[in-house]
């Protein structure tokens, strides 16, 4: 946050570190709201979330997410991290 601020110095950072692992509902983990949109991972996976695999589903909201974040400043940077 402190990097991205002295970059950045007109935007506000948040650090933000979450795992989901064994003790979290997919239901608190399968979506992420970008901008307005709520992006849903539709896994037909059950049990502890930290043991779930990445399947099609998953791959499909990393596409949603890119067409969301492509067309901002920074996108393509982003991107490159989250894959």
């Amino acid at each position: 946050a402190d990097f991205f601020k002295k970059t950045l110095p007109a935007f506000h950072f948040v650090p933000v570190f979450y795992i989901g692992s064994e003790d979290a509902d997919l239901e608190e983990l399968n979506h992420i709201f970008v901008g307005e949109k709520n992006i849903v991972w539709n896994t037909t996976q059950t049990g502890a979330v930290g043991r779930m695999k990445i399947d099609q589903a998953f791959l499909e909201v990393i596409t949603e997410i890119e067409k969301q974040l492509l067309v901002q400043p920074f996108g393509e940077e982003i991107m490159t991290m989250v894959k």
